[in-house]
């Protein structure tokens, strides 16, 4: 009998076939083997955390979509993890790719930070 799918699995290969790529070219894409690709659309393995950014921005989504976080949402209460700004994996992208953006991109990441940060604040009050 076959296991489960995992979450990421079915999606990886739907957001690749949506985007009409093969594994190879979706391989090529991200420097690794084509049988990576196909081991995780069949759910052996899992892509790490630096992959998972580099599919999220090949397919034009998010790492929580992917994973199948998106739709869900955030469980009752855990509110609390949610704004665990040092957790979530689009700040870790931005601290990743400082060095690759340039001085007036970097600057409006910064600007966006402390508007969240803003609003966040004026939410608790």
């Amino acid at each position: 009998m076959k296991p489960p799918a995992k979450p990421y699995s079915e999606r990886i290969k739907k957001l690749r076939k949506s985007f009409n790529m093969t594994q190879r070219q979706l391989a090529d894409r991200l420097g690794v083997d084509n049988t990576t690709i196909s081991k995780w659309e069949a759910g052996i393995y899992e892509p790490n955390s630096d992959l998972l950014n580099q599919l999220a921005e090949i397919f034009e989504t998010t790492v929580d979509n992917i994973l199948g976080r998106a739709a869900a949402g955030p469980a009752p209460g855990d509110h609390e993890r949610e704004f665990n700004f040092f957790e979530t994996n689009d700040v870790q992208f931005i601290a990743r790719s400082q060095k690759n953006l340039s001085p007036e991109a970097f600057r409006k990441m910064q600007e966006l930070a402390k508007k969240a940060r803003e609003i966040f604040d004026e939410d608790e009050d």
